[in-house]
């Protein structure tokens, strides 16, 4: 059975529906931690994941007010004691907290967002069962093992929510040395955001061609592709032409 073959079994069993589930069946010792979030978002998750039945054991904070007020008489501990809480699992929403993962993971405890009310990775899962021939080809194409792992961590993260599944580099994002276009090259920015990505590629000599589909940082992207003269086009990027609500 090849790498891909099991990499994508194990995906149909770690994605996020069933890995909540275990964690129930199993009282899998968990704790909380929120970033920037008022004290009515951190009150009404730890009530959620109370009904869910969550092994809730204590909450990890920042603010040193939850010291001497903890949530909802949880536990509590300045996120830097996180190894205290002795749990398998820090449960969080997808925001800053996220640059916490890296050191969760090297203390060998996961990372796991929680999703909203309503909303699960079920149909994430099924978009990439429905696109496997063109995923395990892409994935053969990669020759070493290490951009292997980056592309089956980033699936595995959108399909599980573990943040940690995600594989973490020390270098500069996007400017990895062993991948750096040579000046003159074409470079292809799909989706500029503020246009500050494409303006890097365009210091280092490249001929930038850059998408960007939200009118607002389109507009946003627009002072920089005047300054650093890369082209800037208002849709978006794809193997055919549609037209799509965004």
């Amino acid at each position: 059975m090849s790498s891909f073959v099991e990499f994508v079994k194990k995906l149909n069993q770690d994605r996020y529906s069933r890995l909540i589930d275990r964690l129930v069946s199993a009282r899998t010792p968990c704790a909380l931690f929120l970033h920037n979030r008022n004290r009515d978002v951190v009150l009404e998750l730890i009530e959620r994941l109370q009904k869910l039945k969550i092994n809730l054991q204590c909450y990890l904070t920042l603010d040193p007010k939850d010291l001497e007020n903890p949530p909802a008489n949880l536990k509590t501990l300045p996120v830097k004691d996180f190894r205290k809480a002795n749990v398998k699992y820090i449960l969080s929403m997808s925001d800053s907290s996220n640059n916490f993962a890296p050191i969760f993971r090297n203390a060998g405890i996961e990372k796991l967002n929680i999703l909203p009310v309503g909303k699960n990775t079920d149909g994430q899962f099924n978009f990439y069962m429905d696109h496997l021939p063109e995923l395990e080809e892409t994935y053969n194409l990669l020759e070493d093992e290490a951009s292997r792992e980056t592309f089956r961590g980033f699936i595995s993260m959108r399909i599980t929510n573990r943040f940690t599944d995600l594989r973490f580099d020390e270098m500069p994002q996007y400017l990895t040395p062993e991948f750096l276009p040579k000046s003159g090259a074409i470079t292809i920015c799909a989706g500029a955001c503020d246009g500050s990505t494409a303006g890097m590629f365009a210091d280092l000599g490249c001929r930038v061609i850059a998408f960007e589909m939200d009118r607002d940082n389109f507009e946003l992207s627009k002072k920089l592709a005047s300054e650093k003269h890369f082209m800037l086009e208002n849709f978006g990027l794809g193997a055919f032409v549609q037209e799509v609500e965004y």
